[in-house]
């Protein structure tokens, strides 16, 4: 493994040890009956859970700080194959969601660090941050993806679930 990437994935294991809850829906409730959606056709996969960071925040003036609301959903569209549905595809689906709670709750611990003297650039200053960690989520999510092989890998699959904690859900 790349010594980035296994930096990269030790920094997630500890916070993922300590990673602040918000109102996203717990790895482990999430289950087959969450993909709705229908499988694309030429898609080679067998599954794709797709996801989404949402957010709304409160600016307290007298402070200068945020109180950011962080929602980590799938979406409706999400797909899988019928008869390929393996309790192994599901965990591997659940580590997107892991990766994307984890880039969640980092947005809200970077914004909430933050002091702002005023209002006027508080939006610009929380998009732009949101745009930077949310393609940094989704450069991690291609390697993860690369690294199990579409959980295909199923050695660099188990080091993942290690790392993620998909193991103890």
């Amino acid at each position: 493994m790349p010594f980035l990437i296994r930096n990269i994935l030790n920094d997630m294991k500890r916070f993922l040890s300590h990673m602040p809850h918000f109102n996203s829906k717990p790895v482990s409730k999430l289950s087959w009956g969450d993909f709705k959606g229908t499988p694309e056709e030429n898609s080679p996969y067998d599954a794709c859970l797709k996801w989404g960071i949402y957010y709304n925040y409160k600016f307290n003036r007298s402070s200068g700080l945020i109180q950011l609301d962080v929602n980590v959903k799938s979406i409706e569209s999400s797909w899988f194959r019928k008869g390929k549905e393996t309790e192994d595809l599901l965990v591997h689906e659940r580590g997107h969601y892991v990766i994307a709670a984890v880039y969640g709750s980092l947005f809200k611990n970077t914004i909430e660090a933050i002091h702002f003297p005023n209002e006027f650039h508080v939006e610009k200053e929380i998009s732009r941050n949101f745009d930077e960690i949310f393609n940094n989520c989704l450069q991690m999510q291609d390697v993860y993806d690369e690294e199990t092989n579409h959980s295909l890998n199923t050695e660099m699959q188990k080091r993942w679930n290690d790392v993620l904690f998909l193991n103890h859900v």
